[in-house]
Parts: structure tokens; C-alpha cells; sequence
């Protein structure tokens, strides 16, 4: 958990240098964005890791296994969707939708 901290603390570093930016529209545009999409994958990547690593030890509990990965894959790659798709949206609404997409997630 404190190695999550620290990387959420260096994302918000990073955004709070670049926040007057011409192109900025929410906390997730520009590299601070990236950062974060960067950091869902690898988390999501570490996550798939340890569910084989679970699934090889339990074969009895499968069902509730895979129910398990399915939710932990959606909550992962609930940011990067949701950046992604608020790009095609205009500026001023980009950021309401990504903060309502990750609080209904």
C-alpha cells in the first residue's frame, strides 16, 4: 500500500508541475494522464500474475476465482477506458465524465 502511495504521490507531482498547461483539461491530460494509465496496466499485469499464481494453488474454488479476475480486470482498466474515451469529448466535459465513470465503477 505505501508503494501505491508513493506512486500516486508522484503522479500528483508530476501534474501539479504541468497544471498551467495550454492543452490541460483535467488531471488526467498530458503525461500525469500517462502516468497513470501506465501505472493501471502494470498493476493490472501484477494482478493477472498473482491470480494464476492463486488458481494454480486452488482448483476448488475456480468459479469464484474467475468471477474474482473478471471484476479486478474491469476495475483496472476502468481509467485508461475512461481517459480514453473522454478524449473524443470536448475539454470542458472530460473531466466530469472520467470522476462519474470511476465513482459509478
Amino acid at each position: 500500500m505505501l508503494m501505491f502511495g508513493s506512486f500516486e504521490f508522484i503522479a500528483t507531482g508530476i501534474g501539479r508541475l504541468l497544471e498551467d498547461a495550454h492543452y490541460k483539461y483535467t488531471d488526467h491530460d498530458g503525461p500525469a494522464g500517462y502516468y497513470h494509465i501506465g501505472l493501471r496496466v502494470l498493476l493490472l499485469l501484477w494482478f493477472l500474475y498473482n491470480c494464476k499464481s492463486l488458481q494454480s494453488e486452488g482448483k476448488k474454488e475456480a468459479n469464484v476465482q474467475k468471477k474474482f479476475k473478471l471484476i479486478g480486470v474491469f476495475y483496472f482498466l476502468s481509467l485508461p477506458l475512461f481517459i480514453g474515451m473522454s478524449k473524443f469529448l470536448p475539454g470542458h466535459v472530460r473531466y466530469r465524465m472520467v470522476m462519474v465513470g470511476l465513482n459509478v465503477v
